[in-house]
């Protein structure tokens, strides 16, 4: 049975609101960066978790970038900090980055399609420190496949539309 990690996500987001309220005499982009990615984690996770069907486009195309499924899923979960599944919108090539603050470590113009935030501060809710890798079970057992399906597919859209034909 699939862990809700609703109040992990919950404190996530809440720590990532507050840091850009409490900003206002500094520069907000890095933590609108840190908001948007809190957004992008929150909206990944689902307690109705289904597989990723091995036969979706998003299942090949990792498989495709990094051998198999279960060898890109061991690199995403090797982490720190804020790790993100994205897209290169000019190549389609699919990768793993690891962010460690939030206005770091972007590739200008990929498309994130999964965010896990790795920061203790996103699993200590249920979790003791020591069990970060518990954590990471639990999100994967979490993760919203169709909601990730749907970014891909935007993404694929829009190459297609930008590619002359």
């Amino acid at each position: 049975m699939a862990r809700n990690l609703g109040q992990c996500a919950a404190a996530s987001i809440a720590l990532a609101l507050a840091a850009v309220t409490c900003s206002a005499h500094a520069d907000v982009k890095p933590e609108y960066n840190g908001m948007r990615l809190h957004e992008l984690y929150v909206e990944n996770l689902t307690p109705d978790h289904r597989p990723l069907d091995a036969t979706s486009p998003l299942h090949a195309e990792l498989a495709r970038h990094f051998r198999t499924f279960e060898a890109w899923r061991r690199d995403f979960a090797a982490v720190a900090s804020i790790r993100i599944l994205y897209e290169d919108p000019e190549s389609g090539r699919l990768s793993n980055h690891w962010v460690t603050l939030h206005e770091h470590g972007h590739p200008a113009g990929f498309r994130p399609l999964l965010v896990m935030d790795v920061w203790e501060h996103a699993f200590l809710v249920d979790y003791k420190p020591t069990e970060r890798s518990r954590y990471i079970e639990a999100f994967f057992a979490n993760v919203d496949w169709r909601t990730v399906e749907g970014r891909f597919a935007r993404g694929e859209a829009e190459a297609t539309r930008a590619r002359p034909a």
